[in-house]
């Protein structure tokens, strides 16, 4: 098997391990919704009164956004691990300037994601979905292309 073709292997390898440990939380998320009680609603109700009643109440519906926030942060999170001088086994090759244009993407889809994620916990998003989506496209790229260049580096 060509040198090449052998890095770019272990580079994909660490890239899939990298995201499928951000996989945990979605699939968590997907399982206690469809094992877990089905009947609980959540509403928002921007007026309390003293006494104990409210109004102007809303209903939250629920989606898998946060868990997504979740997949992008901790993909950025290790990709940007993955490149540190640390650990068993760091790095053998020195850092290249698309290494750090590669950790600055990577960082603030890691810093993106970490807000929608507060955003959505607080219900007070407004219709992110679309931009959380982006995040964690920019974050899964970032990470793989992170993964094979430091697979490349080091063969």
């Amino acid at each position: 098997m060509p040198v090449w073709a052998k890095a770019g292997f272990y580079g994909v390898l660490q890239w899939a391990g990298e995201t499928c440990v951000g996989l945990i939380p979605l699939l968590a998320y997907f399982l206690m919704h469809q094992y877990g009680p089905q009947n609980e609603d959540v509403f928002q109700c921007k007026t309390h009164y003293d006494n104990g009643v409210v109004a102007n109440c809303s209903h939250v519906l629920d989606n898998a956004s946060q868990e997504i926030c979740i997949i992008a942060v901790v993909t950025a999170g290790l990709s940007i691990l993955s490149v540190c001088h640390i650990g068993l086994r760091p790095r053998a090759e020195p850092n290249t300037p698309l290494t750090y244009v590669l950790m600055v993407i990577n960082l603030l889809a890691l810093l993106t994601g970490m807000l929608l994620y507060g955003l959505y916990s607080a219900h007070i998003d407004r219709g992110a979905d679309t931009a959380t989506l982006w995040v964690l496209a920019v974050s899964v790229l970032g990470s793989f292309f992170l993964a094979l260049e430091g697979a490349i580096l080091d063969a």
